[in-house]
């Protein structure tokens, strides 16, 4: 099983990139991108996050690997197309119905469960 640093190194190289970039990117040295590399010190799980979005994975590929991560992402994406179908429903669902019957609805659904952190839909 490769190692964090294994991993990060071969992400860089696929992406032709030079250890002096990345390590900028993150806000580190180009000393500690090599110690990251050679595994002589795991990056901090914020830092694996910065690499991550650099690199276009799921900081889970780092951990577990690239099934893990993969499974990780499709997971996400089809919690954020729920989230979007939820939204343009209570939209519908807004314009279609008088207000106290839309303000039932929305009893039914609290954002907390359906929606995480979203924001209401304007009328």
């Amino acid at each position: 099983m490769r190692t964090i640093g294994q991993k990060i190194r071969e992400l860089r190289i696929r992406k032709k990139m030079q250890s002096k970039e990345i390590a900028e990117m993150i806000g580190v040295s180009i000393a500690q991108m090599s110690r990251y590399e050679n595994d002589v010190v795991i990056p901090p799980h914020s830092r694996l996050e910065k690499i991550a979005r650099i690199f276009g994975v799921d900081v889970t590929y780092f951990y577990a690997g690239e099934e893990a991560a993969e499974k990780a992402k499709e997971e996400k994406e089809e919690e954020l197309n729920l989230r979007d179908r939820l939204l343009i429903l209570k939209g519908f669902l807004r314009a279609k119905l008088s207000d106290r019957d839309f303000k039932e609805v929305e009893k039914l659904f609290p954002k907390s469960e359906v929606c995480p952190g979203a924001q209401s839909v304007p009328a």
